[in-house]
């Protein structure tokens, strides 16, 4: 590991799912099916921005997430409850405030290492032949 990466260490903070051993292979089909549902909910980009920024700002209320998001509080809680639905976020009411929070880091490890090979797939093709 190199630099920060927050996702590695999390695994051990309350009420906060990480990674864990490695899934029998082949995958079990009731198991790509489980996969399949992560990816569909994972496959909107607000959705990945909101699972990134929780990462890196911890615990932070609709309002917030919506005006950083650029988005209505409306549709930023749409994306907000399909990612609580799928278990990757928790949500808690303080008053009239929701407040949301990681609660999967495997997702967050899975966007992180999705974002790295992207990055060096597009330095590789700045600069072909190495």
């Amino acid at each position: 590991m190199t630099g920060h990466e927050p996702w590695a260490d999390r695994g051990a903070e309350p009420g906060v799912r990480g990674m864990s051993a490695d899934p029998p292979r082949p995958i079990p089909a009731p198991l790509t099916e489980l996969v399949a549902g992560r990816f569909r909910v994972l496959s909107h980009p607000a959705r990945v921005w909101l699972i990134d920024y929780l990462e890196w700002h911890g615990e932070t209320n609709v309002q917030a997430l919506a005006d950083e998001l650029g988005a209505t509080q409306q549709n930023a809680s749409r994306h907000l409850g399909l990612l609580v639905q799928a278990g990757l976020l928790d949500r808690r009411r303080e008053g009239r405030v929701v407040w949301y929070r990681l609660a999967d880091t495997g997702a967050f490890a899975l966007i992180h290492t999705s974002a790295a090979d992207i990055l060096g797939e597009l330095g590789a093709l700045d600069h072909p032949g190495g």
